[in-house]
């Protein structure tokens, strides 16, 4: 939906038609030719020879059109609006990595050491999502772009490398509807072995299109913290389990562990319920219902990993890890 909205934005105002409809298939069917060549396929066959460089160089041409003639100086000198606290920032940020989680085993299974996997997952996150934040915060100060939508149209009176190197990220974005794509089908796959990877791939790739297609999101945002309300506690009950089990996982934590841990389960809801309580989003019958909240302001991420990182750590502590 992301993907073909910005096309949709460019192709307007380079050839005078939006077809949004038509974005948003093709790209779900090269999303879905992307999962079918699987992580291993897609990283030898695109990544490694040319995607990662033609990102990274029409970042960097990208960072250079919008930073050219903004000011940095008085961009950084420039007095925050209000309305946002540093702990509503930080539910923001969180939300759109932590969703990224799960992802993460299929390439840290590649490295040597521990440690490599550690840094290398590390470093990458933090370099690039903080360019990335940045380069946001710069094109919202210094062109005043509130819009997604309207980034395109920006970019592309930037002339024809500015609209090259926005058309190199666009196609480039693709890697997260694949990624998304093959973990949900992985994930179907983990409660139902039997049925075939492939056929699991296609199906989630032609749902996820149609959704696209019917769905108007509305807020992004929104979006954005009721992901953070499922992974943040999710990430404190693995992290708690990990350490419970002294920092390290074997093939028996993996393979010979229960299928259920209600135990856990219950830490992960616990720690749901509190964001939901201290940050409400969802669908609208759900918002009404919890109306404001707590209404304490404290932000939503930090108390609700910690409840669920604590309960899961007495749970799996207590428990023996049998639950």
């Amino acid at each position: 939906m992301i993907i073909a909205t910005a096309v949709a934005a460019l192709s307007d105002e380079l050839l005078g038609f939006r077809a949004q409809w038509l974005w948003t298939i093709l790209f779900g069917a090269v999303a879905l030719v992307l999962a079918l060549l699987g992580p291993i396929g897609f990283v030898r066959k695109v990544v490694r020879k040319f995607a990662v460089w033609a990102v990274l160089a029409s970042l960097l041409y990208l960072t250079w059109w919008a930073l050219d003639g903004a000011g940095f100086g008085s961009l950084w000198d420039r007095e925050g609006e209000g309305g946002f606290s540093v702990l509503d920032g930080v539910d923001l940020v969180v939300a759109i990595t932590v969703s990224w989680i799960p992802l993460a085993a299929d390439y840290t299974r590649f490295a040597r050491d521990r440690g490599s996997a550690f840094w290398g997952t590390a470093g990458g996150y933090f370099l690039a999502g903080t360019w990335m934040w940045v380069l946001g915060a710069i094109l919202f100060f210094s062109r005043d772009i509130t819009d997604p939508a309207a980034l395109p149209v920006a970019v592309a009176a930037g002339g024809l490398g500015a609209v090259l190197a926005l058309i190199a990220v666009t196609a480039d974005e693709t890697d997260e509807a694949f990624a998304n794509s093959y973990s949900a089908a992985v994930s179907i796959q983990n409660l139902a072995p039997e049925l075939p990877q492939r056929a699991l791939v296609t199906v989630v790739c032609v749902v996820a299109t149609v959704g696209a297609l019917t769905i108007d999101l509305l807020s992004y945002q929104s979006f954005l913290l009721m992901l953070g309300s499922f992974f943040v506690p999710l990430f404190g009950v693995l992290l708690a389990d990990w350490l419970a089990a002294g920092a390290r996982y074997g093939e028996r934590d993996v393979f010979e562990g229960p299928s259920v841990r209600w135990g856990m389960l219950a830490a992960w809801i616990a720690g749901f319920a509190l964001y939901q309580w201290l940050l409400p989003v969802g669908p609208s019958w759900w918002t009404d219902a919890l109306g404001d909240g707590a209404g304490l302001n404290i932000g939503a991420t930090l108390p609700s990993f910690a409840v669920s990182l604590a309960l899961g750590l007495a749970v799996a502590t207590l428990g023996r890890r049998r639950f």
